[in-house]
């Protein structure tokens, strides 16, 4: 089986060998961090596509 560290909590745990390209284990705060930053790196490309949702947005854009 195979072995992984976690990018969140740092532990070393054994892979799931359904998921490919695990990085996070199943703890709640790494899967909280995994979302969070998902979150982070495609906010920007989805309000360019969609323009702003609210003035404040509009605001950061400009």
């Amino acid at each position: 089986m195979r072995t992984l560290i976690c990018f969140s909590c740092r532990r070393v745990m054994p892979a799931n060998p359904r998921v490919k390209n695990q990085r996070y284990c199943g703890k709640d705060v790494c899967q909280r961090e995994r979302k969070r930053k998902w979150r982070q790196a495609t906010k920007w490309p989805l309000m360019l596509i969609t323009g702003p949702t609210s003035m404040s947005e509009s605001l950061v854009r400009a």
